[in-house]
């Protein structure tokens, strides 16, 4: 049961800091995807291990 929490939890974290990235993307705030950007490889890494 807590695998699966963890899971999702780790899921919906990844999708919303893709969604903040995606977003400054959009928007052309390079300045700020020094932020959201680093934290996607961690994210995505922790889901999938």
């Amino acid at each position: 049961m807590k695998k699966a929490v963890l899971f999702s939890l780790g899921l919906y974290l990844l999708l919303l800091v893709l969604t903040i990235d995606v977003s400054f993307i959009i928007l052309d705030k390079e300045d700020l995807r020094l932020f959201s950007k680093p934290l996607l490889m961690p994210l995505l890494l922790g889901y999938y291990s």
